[in-house]
């Protein structure tokens, strides 16, 4: 038998540890140095003090309530502005704000200056929650974290870091009582709520304080909850090269995150519970690099018709967007909605698209729908994008609503290839919905499911005509299949039939 082990030095210093930090999880404990002491004015006193890793928020005058308890309003007042001198104590100084667990709550938007890092306790252990809500209509939702206002090029954030805690908007759905279940039932024009904002000047965050300040943001997002925003989670503009890791977003009132800046890296993510469409990828968002995710019952609010798309390119202009191993899943509108873009690469599987379950739950518009229902939509002037995904679900609603597994109504799509599989009894008929415009246009796509072409075959009279999309001298294929089932390869002269 091993000799028992003595633990009696290490309770002695777990004792000597609690006298010194206190016991309770939400009092300011007693701090002996080197940690620092409050002020009597609630702010730290060795504020300018450099090379301190970390402070507890309470340092400066938070008063932390119970995850299940309400902050009074004073109170909430105050934690606002002592979190803002926390925070410009970290930007200051280059130390981290350190939240404890328990509820931070809030009445009115924290700015997060540039340089300034918060850390909880860990992603359902530490919240920081917005108490100041709408009295009526006419008045706006109010931000949890902002960025300083950027003009004449300087301003914004950047060089941040938000990490191990949850950010609550405070909007409450039972608050929309418009018809018989009200959640879920508002006005998408007033979700503008943001539970974080990155955003920069064209130039960059330009200097932060102790760290060499480069021409991106480097804005982190790391193990943070936003739950019960009023618009969108997270949003990033500005200079890029932002990070978001391990991040989960529920309850929005328009949708997960909305991103339009460029360089930026996102991984692990879970985004559900959306009013409109669960993403928005926006001009100015080029060479996202997004990864490991899933993105699932979008579409949810039912006063108008949205998009409800899972994943949504809206605007000209966004390029380069690789998507890897991303699944969407019960979304009202399409899996993917993708517009005027180029280069867009996707790679995961699409479930349950153009309304399903949602729908048979009772959620999502239900008045007369005029997008039709798809997995994949191209409205606009897709170009050059490889779209590899798995297709499920569809048949929930009976087949005169199983959705299309691509709807090509822009008549500027071309260049694009459609690599899809699964199964095609519970997809409409036919599979692939291509608009007047799009064939008048002369465009050419490929769209294959289980390695049959379902559209991109051409006829020999295609082939020689120079104006059709197949000939494009950019967006033109290499090699293209005649309506007859050969395969042309295209030579220096023309189109050569293989054998």
């Amino acid at each position: 038998m091993p000799e028992a082990y003595d633990t009696t030095a290490i309770l002695a210093r777990l004792d000597a540890i609690e006298r010194t930090l206190g016991s309770g999880t939400l009092q300011t404990p007693a701090l002996a140095a080197p940690y620092l002491t409050p002020a009597s004015d609630g702010i730290v006193a060795a504020v300018r003090q450099q090379f301190v890793p970390a402070v507890d928020v309470r340092h400066f005058g938070v008063t932390l309530t119970a995850l299940d308890q309400r902050a009074p309003e004073a109170v909430a007042r105050a934690n606002t502005e002592a979190l803002g001198s926390a925070l410009e104590w970290s930007a200051r100084t280059g130390g981290a704000v350190h939240l404890p667990s328990g509820s931070l709550d809030l009445w009115g938007v924290v700015e997060l200056p540039r340089g300034a890092s918060i850390r909880g306790a860990g992603k359902f252990s530490s919240r920081i929650r917005q108490l100041c809500q709408p009295a009526s209509d006419a008045e706006p939702f109010v931000d949890v974290f902002a960025a300083p206002a950027v003009s004449g090029g300087i301003g914004g954030n950047g060089y941040n870091i938000v990490a191990d805690l949850t950010i609550d908007g405070g909007w409450n759905l039972r608050n929309h009582s418009r018809d018989g279940n009200g959640n879920w039932h508002y006005d998408p024009a007033r979700m503008t709520q943001r539970g974080l904002v990155f955003a920069t000047p064209a130039g960059g965050p330009l200097d932060a304080a102790v760290r060499d300040a480069g021409s991106d943001a480097h804005g982190r997002i790391e193990n943070v909850c936003f739950t019960n925003i009023a618009g969108y989670g997270f949003q990033m503009s500005g200079r890029g090269e932002n990070f978001a890791r391990g991040v989960e977003i529920r309850k929005t009132g328009k949708s997960a995150f909305l991103i339009q800046s460029p360089d930026c890296f996102l991984s692990d993510l879970t985004c559900y519970l959306s009013g409109d469409s669960g993403v928005e990828i926006r001009a100015g968002a080029g060479n996202l690099r997004w990864t490991n995710s899933k993105v699932w019952f979008c579409g949810m609010q039912r006063a108008v018709q949205g998009i409800g798309a899972a994943i949504h390119l809206p605007d000209p202009g966004t390029e380069t967007i690789m998507m890897n191993n991303i699944s969407t899943q019960d979304s009202w509108g399409p899996g993917l909605q993708l517009n005027g873009n180029v280069g867009i690469v996707f790679s995961g599987d699409i479930d349950e698209a153009g309304g399903g379950r949602l729908e048979q739950q009772g959620f999502g518009w239900r008045g007369t729908r005029s997008l039709p229902r798809a997995f994949i939509r191209a409205p606009g002037t897709l170009r050059r994008a490889r779209i590899t995904a798995q297709i499920k679900g569809g048949s929930r609603l009976g087949e005169a609503a199983r959705p299309a597994l691509v709807d090509l109504s822009g008549s500027g799509v071309g260049g694009c290839v459609f690599r899809l599989g699964g199964s095609l009894d519970h997809v409409a008929t036919p599979p692939v919905r291509v608009s007047t415009g799009h064939v008048n246009a002369g465009r050419y796509n490929e769209i294959w499911f289980e390695d049959r072409l379902l559209h991109g075959q051409v006829t020999a009279k295609e082939l020689n005509t120079a104006s059709h999309g197949v000939n494009d001298p950019v967006y033109g294929p290499s090699r293209a299949y005649r309506n007859d089932g050969r395969l042309m390869v295209r030579g220096p002269a023309g189109w050569i039939q293989q054998k």
